[in-house]
Parts: C-alpha cells; structure tokens; sequence
C-alpha cells in the first residue's frame, strides 16, 4: 500500500493551528483595532511574507478533463526506467504536489516496467472539489493517481498507485 499526503487532513490541521493562532487576549485597546497575540508573532516569524488566501475552484467538466490530461502525462512520464534518475526526476517533478516531491525523490525509477497510457477513465471527485482520483490504464496495468488543485494553479499529483496485470 503506498502512502500518500492527505491534503484534507492537512487542510483541518492548517485551520485549527489558525483558529488557535488568532484567539483573542484581553487587551487595553479599542475593539476595532485587535492586537496581535504572541502565537501570531510566531507564526509571522515562521512564515516569509503574507499568507495566501486559497480557493477552491468548484468542480466542473472542464476541470475534470484537465485533471485527466495531467494525470496521463505524468503517467507516461513516470513510466521511464531507461532515463536517469536525475532526468527521470526533472520529467515527473513539476507535477508533483510539494509534500509528494519528498517521496518519488527517492524512487528508484529503475525498478520500474516501461509503460504508456492506453486508456483513461473519467476523472472523479475524490471527497472534495480540490482533488481529483483518475483511473489509467497503461501497457503494464492500471494505475490511479490522485491530483490536488486550489487557486487556478495546474493539478498536482498526490500519490500514483499501481495495480500490476
């Protein structure tokens, strides 16, 4: 079973060091004007510069296509144990969400069987509009890969389980 970043989870973790980080003190101040607690000094100093807002784009037809097109062409990219590792890398690594990066870093693709995309299903959502689960079917088996997208940046790959024939 392969492991996988949780994009949910992380995204209800994210909002309750939020929460915890915006609580309110007792301050001489007006009300209008709210005084930055100790926990939000920290978490300034933690972050370079300000936060993004991310939104969720609602899930549509055009969107699922995009996430097929993704999903098979990082399918047939990671399919490639005749590259090096070092290019093989650069080929799959800009499809890559940045907690997955990690991970297929250390993936030796030599191991790999030589493959390419012969059929896609539909994309599906997958639990939420940001993610998106695509079945592929390859020369050496199927493969679901699961793809995250916020804002109206590219989907990125989450993890990419195979199935072998």
């Amino acid at each position: 079973m392969a492991k996988f970043w949780n994009p949910t989870a992380a995204v209800v973790t994210m909002s309750i060091f939020l929460v915890g980080c915006t609580a309110q003190t007792e301050s001489t101040s007006s009300p209008s004007t709210p005084q930055p607690t100790e926990s939000q000094h920290v978490m300034h100093e933690e972050h370079e510069g300000p936060l993004k807002e991310v939104v969720i784009p609602k899930w549509t037809a055009d969107r699922a296509k995009k996430a097929e097109q993704r999903a098979t062409e990082f399918t047939n990219k990671y399919l490639r144990p005749e590259l090096s590792m070092t290019d093989w890398y650069k080929g799959i690594e800009p499809y890559l969400a940045p907690e997955a990066k990690a991970v297929y870093s250390e993936v030796d693709n030599r191991n790999l069987t030589s493959g390419k995309v012969t059929k896609i299903s539909p994309a599906k959502r997958s639990g939420s509009d940001s993610l998106a689960k695509v079945q592929v079917t390859t020369t050496v088996g199927t493969v679901t890969v699961l793809l995250s997208q916020v804002n109206d940046e590219p989907w990125l790959v989450e993890s990419f389980t195979t199935k072998e024939k």
